[in-house]
C-alpha cells in the first residue's frame, strides 16, 4: 500500500470523525433549546454555547481543510518520486 493510500484511508477516517462531531453539535443544539432547557443555567449554557460551537465548527473545517493539503502534499512528492524512478 502507498503512502497516498494509507493517507486517503486516514483522511476518510477523519472526515467520518469530524462528521459526527458536527452531528453532535447539532443534537447539543436542538436539545438545549430555551423550550427544553428553561432558567439561568440554560441562559449561561446556550451564550457559551453559541460561541463554543462556533469554534468547534471552525476547527473542523481547518482540520478538513489541513487534511485535503497533506494529501495534495503527498500525492506531488510520490508524483515527483515517480518521475526520479522512472
Amino acid at each position: 500500500m502507498s503512502k497516498v493510500s494509507d493517507c486517503e484511508k486516514d483522511i476518510r477516517d477523519l472526515k467520518r470523525y469530524a462528521d459526527e462531531m458536527e452531528r453532535a453539535l447539532d443534537a447539543v443544539q436542538r436539545y438545549s433549546g430555551d423550550t427544553v432547557w428553561r432558567g439561568p443555567a440554560g441562559d449561561r449554557f446556550r451564550a457559551d454555547w453559541g460561541k463554543r460551537s462556533k469554534e468547534i465548527r471552525a476547527a473542523l473545517q481547518y482540520a478538513k481543510e489541513e487534511m485535503e493539503r497533506v494529501k495534495k502534499k503527498l500525492e506531488k512528492e510520490e508524483a515527483e518520486k515517480k518521475k526520479e524512478d522512472d
